[in-house]
């Protein structure tokens, strides 16, 4: 699984190269090796291979480095590395990660996430009788199939369509023989936006690997069914940051947030709100003397685990981890509605 991390990093350094910035989470970066803890053994192992390939990770990864937030941006070791402190709102996604100030850009998100767990795609090989294919279909209502090679690497799509059109003009015997000519593959590295594009009128996209093998298949019904389940959950965690906000901005001012927030990479610096991400308001809220500066009659402990809580929604959300349930989606509503009636967070 080791090789299947350094390709990884591999990608990620190319994306650098070409000007591009790239941000992980911890748990992500362990997953690609092969890795769910963060043992020893197992950062050493990603730190090697940075080191090999010329990346610098910030903040360094230990086995201490939190698996979600904040995430991590890599640099090329030739590059100037800027401490994770002192990266703005704008350039660090920690407020990609943490905060909630916008709904997310369908641009953040790869083609292969959209691919359903359980998805089972039905395929034809290449050389297969065309009959086969046709039983297939007709057998299972499909209008398509993918069809592969024996190394299951994909080599285009048969239809109804395109094999009436055959059957009219010729006498096709193998499902090579009717292979549409349009390409519907799509790499699993490809943003959403793009593949919407390259997808067309066409629909549907066969998902491949860097090797050409199939991972899944994807339509624009999914994109636009996983796209319309995130709005609402993102709106409600959209106003609960807002507000959240405008009640720390009217009790704090940017020294008190530094003070309560300070490391040591930031000893001379001051903390403005609008460059604080949702992670961090929670973190200065787990202190009972900044909780009774807010001057709040809510219980802190269960607000804070209520914010806590919503903090990893999101963060599944934004990684496609976990739908909220309906009940989820209702505490995240009760929630939004319980800060509405605090003073100060209109």
């Amino acid at each position: 699984m080791a090789e299947n991390g350094i390709e990884y990093l591999k990608t990620i350094k190319s994306d650098l190269e070409s000007g591009a910035n790239r941000w992980r989470m911890f748990v992500n970066v362990l997953a690609e090796f092969g890795y769910q803890r963060r043992r020893g053994s197992s950062v050493d192992t990603v730190n090697d291979a940075l080191v090999k390939l010329g990346l610098i990770a910030t903040p360094a990864l230990t086995s201490n480095t939190d698996l979600y937030r904040p995430m991590i941006r890599f640099s090329l070791k030739s590059s100037p590395v800027i401490p994770s402190a002192q990266l703005s709102v704008e350039s660090s996604p920690s407020n990609e990660s943490e905060g909630v100030s916008e709904l997310p850009s369908i641009s953040e998100y790869k083609i292969a996430d959209l691919i359903p767990e359980d998805q089972s795609i039905s395929c034809v090989l290449v050389n297969d009788p065309l009959d086969n294919a046709l039983t297939e279909m007709l057998l299972h209502d499909y209008s398509q199939l993918v069809v592969e090679d024996w190394h299951r690497k994909y080599v285009g799509i048969i239809s109804l369509k395109t094999v009436v059109s055959k059957l009219w003009h010729e006498k096709p015997q193998t499902v090579k023989d009717c292979i549409d000519q349009e390409n519907y593959s799509v790499p699993s590295d490809t943003e959403v936006g793009q593949a919407l594009s390259i997808m067309g009128e066409r629909n549907v996209a066969v998902v491949i690997d860097k090797n050409g093998l199939i991972k899944g298949i994807v339509t624009t019904h999914d994109i636009a069914t996983d796209f319309a389940r995130l709005v609402g959950p993102f709106r409600r965690l959209e106003e609960i940051e807002n507000r959240l906000g405008r009640m720390i901005a009217t009790k704090f001012s940017p020294k008190e947030l530094h003070d309560a927030l300070r490391s040591e990479d930031t000893a001379n610096e001051t903390l403005p709100i609008s460059e604080l991400s949702f992670g961090e308001m929670i973190r200065l809220l787990q202190s009972q003397f900044s909780w009774d500066w807010l001057g709040t009659k809510c219980d802190r402990i269960i607000l804070h685990a209520e914010l806590d809580w919503a903090l990893n929604i999101r963060n599944s959300l934004m990684h496609f981890r976990d739908f909220p349930t309906t009940t989820e989606n209702k505490r995240l509503f009760d929630l939004m509605s319980l800060l509405r009636k605090l003073p100060d967070s209109d």
